[in-house]
């Protein structure tokens, strides 16, 4: 089995590689529209999800597709988001 995504990036034993991904999602919420209603929202290579959970509470209309094309890393987003009803992880 692979090392899970959340292992490698928010939970990875450096703190440069923590620091890095807390800050790549929150700049990727911040230029994220904020007054805007989008109707669909796609991350494209989206990890364990974790973006299109954040994303999922600030945009609570819009359906979020969470791409993924690894079988396992699928897996691991579907855990993450389970209970998200406007997700879906593909």
């Amino acid at each position: 089995m692979t090392m899970s995504y959340t292992k490698k990036t928010s939970e990875d034993t450096s703190r440069v590689k923590r620091f890095y991904q807390s800050s790549r999602l929150k700049d990727a919420i911040r230029l994220a529209p904020g007054r805007d209603d989008p109707e669909l929202i796609v991350d494209f290579g989206a990890g364990n999800g974790e973006l299109c959970k954040h994303l999922s509470g600030r945009f609570l209309k819009a359906e979020i597709l969470c791409y993924k094309p690894h079988p396992e890393f699928q897996e691991q987003a579907r855990q993450n988001l389970d209970g998200a009803d406007n997700i879906t992880v593909k």
